[in-house]
């Protein structure tokens, strides 16, 4: 399995793969970058 597979993968259910404790005490979200459409995780609600 390759990475590209992998990212493929984990997207699919990220609450299982990516979801920790610290992103949730914290106030993370996960969000999707609006250029390359790759997930990230950021406590700035208005961050795009």
């Amino acid at each position: 399995m390759d990475k590209k597979e992998i990212l493929s993968k984990f997207s699919t259910d990220p609450e299982r793969y990516y979801k920790v404790k610290l992103f949730e005490n914290e106030g993370f979200m996960r969000k999707s970058c609006t250029i390359c459409k790759r997930f990230y995780w950021t406590i700035d609600e208005n961050r795009i």
